[in-house]
């Protein structure tokens, strides 16, 4: 496994692969270790206007997601 820092103003990039078979899966596994019990813990947005928003807020974990 890798382990990856962010200072609060950093971000980490991952782009899906392109396929053209149907249906396209990515399984990513994270875990999150913070120092606020606030802020944004992972945002994704695909094709078509979907997004996936995990955030934590004030020690409670939400997940939004959104269909174009």
């Amino acid at each position: 496994s890798d382990v990856a820092s962010f200072d609060g103003s950093s971000s980490l990039v991952y782009r899906l692969s392109v396929r053209q078979t149907l249906p396209a899966m990515e399984v990513i596994s994270l875990k999150f270790k913070t120092l606020t019990n606030s802020g944004t813990l992972l945002h994704a947005e695909g094709q078509r206007d979907h997004s996936l928003t995990l955030v934590l807020e004030k020690g409670r974990l939400l997940l939004y997601h959104q269909q174009g």
